[in-house]
């Protein structure tokens, strides 16, 4: 599929679109005026600017390979559902980057979740639940809350454990 069919087919027909003024600007800017009846509240168009972080296709494919392409804390074992999730973020870590003791192969569920403070794993590879954590959903239920505590498949030494702690140590609930 040709990469205008799919901005085409990602950006819908009244979201934003990548700039066309130049090749790989990052850029968007807003289709259409929301200012009529049909979009009540929303009026006007904007422009934005994404920045966009990549890694190499290679280090995610060694770490879902490490990880027997699977997400340890729920089971999701379909690739294009893992993502690489960092235990000490690019941000605050530059230098981590590219260490692999560095991340796990979560969902993308599970992805968000960790990095939104929602649970986290110890020295001990044990999931820990932060304990403001509520939610209505079951799976949510069966692969984090009623794990609190489990241990969590990880090979001994996949991960850091001063990474985690430095981590953890960051959170208030744990």
């Amino acid at each position: 599929m040709s990469d205008s069919r799919i901005r085409k087919r990602l950006a819908g027909p009244r979201l934003a679109r990548p700039c066309r003024g130049c090749f790989g600007c990052r850029q968007t800017r807003g289709i259409g005026d929301y200012s009529d009846q049909r979009f009540p509240g929303r009026a006007g168009t904007y422009d934005t600017t994404v920045r966009a972080r990549s890694a190499d296709p290679e280090f995610r494919a060694t770490v879902l390979s490490r990880h027997d392409r699977t997400c340890p804390v729920s089971g999701v074992d379909h690739p294009g559902l893992l993502d690489v999730a960092y235990v000490l973020s690019w941000s605050d870590y530059l230098k981590h980057m590219a260490d692999i003791s560095n991340v796990l192969a979560p969902s993308k569920t599970h992805h968000a979740a960790f990095d939104r403070e929602l649970f986290t794993i110890d020295r001990d590879y044990r999931l820990r639940v932060n304990p403001s954590f509520e939610m209505q959903s079951d799976l949510l239920q069966r692969t984090i809350i009623d794990q609190a505590d489990d241990q969590v498949a990880l090979p001994d030494g996949d991960l850091n454990v001063e990474y985690l702690d430095m981590h953890n140590s960051s959170l208030a609930w744990v």
